[in-house]
């Protein structure tokens, strides 16, 4: 395995991911491995899977798992790197990369392996034009992500982690859940003295997909509702304003009301509780009421 990997979750997205295959294909530097997480699709993304393994114009390793959502399917794609990977970037399937998109990967990981950089976000383009994440900046800045959404800056882009840096940080994985933000992982990565990168080169494009994560919104959430109470209680760390560590608790005490847990002893809703408790009890029965049928 090479020193560089993409790392792509794909779920029912044949053309898509062909898509994206072709972009690959157009790569200035080849010198990178490609890992395909088959998250229980049909027989038409396993028919792609086996041609872009037959074509061998890449490094390509594929693996397949049960439909159990993006998260425990990035989790299977870092568990089987080898030790020869320093750095991989996820890129998911509805994603196509700019040619020079891997050269400019690996320059930022040899500029930064020696740092306390653990993880780095590239910007990207949606099918808009629009450049995430908001607003674009045009130089590169060290921020965790709590302290970047409460500068209200719109988070987004294509994530990459330091193997070795990220430890054996992973994605929860919650019974009868499929989701879980993708940010979650950023925040473990660099809760221990590591630091984020917000890398303003623009290496790709990528296509909001009808049915997809990003178009879903609460109505997926809602249904996921021990990893946004996770997700919530990451987001009252370091580097939050006060009023966001109030808003997340308050959502953390919705969510964990929706999942049906012991919502005043959950360990990541301890702030606030006084004050957070009852309005997050009454959003809960709000969005339970609007988003579960």
């Amino acid at each position: 395995m090479k020193k560089i990997v993409i790392l792509t979750a794909t779920y029912n997205h044949p053309q898509k991911l062909r898509e994206l295959y072709e972009s690959l294909l157009q790569q200035e530097d080849k010198e990178f491995s490609w890992v395909i997480v088959d998250d229980g699709s049909g027989p038409e993304t396993e028919e792609v899977c086996r041609e872009i393994q037959k074509e061998k114009l890449l490094d390509v390793l594929v693996m397949k798992q049960e439909n159990s959502g993006k998260g425990k399917a990035t989790n299977t794609g870092i568990d089987a790197l080898t030790p020869e990977a320093e750095f991989f970037a996820v890129i998911d399937d509805d994603e196509v990369l700019a040619p020079n998109a891997v050269e400019i990967i690996r320059k930022y990981t040899e500029a930064y392996r020696a740092s306390d950089c653990a993880a780095i976000n590239f910007c990207r383009r949606n099918e808009k034009g629009e450049i995430t994440p908001i607003p674009y900046i045009d130089k590169d800045y060290f921020m965790s992500v709590q302290e970047h959404i409460s500068q209200k800056r719109m988070t987004g882009g294509y994530i990459g982690y330091f193997v070795k840096k990220l430890g054996d940080a992973r994605f929860s994985v919650y019974e009868n859940e499929k989701y879980i933000a993708p940010s979650t992982l950023m925040m473990k990565a660099t809760a221990k003295n590591q630091r984020l990168l917000w890398c303003r080169e623009i290496i790709g494009t990528t296509e909001f997909l009808e049915g997809g994560i990003t178009k879903q919104g609460r109505r997926l959430k809602v249904k996921s509702p021990n990893g946004m109470v996770e997700y919530c209680g990451l987001m009252q760390g370091s580097g939050s304003s006060f009023f966001n560590r109030l808003k997340y608790s308050a959502m953390g005490y919705a969510y964990a009301s929706i999942g049906g847990k012991n919502v005043r002893g959950n360990e990541y809703l301890k702030a606030f509780s006084k004050i957070a408790y009852l309005p997050g009890i009454a959003l809960g029965a709000y969005w339970k009421r609007k988003f579960v049928k």
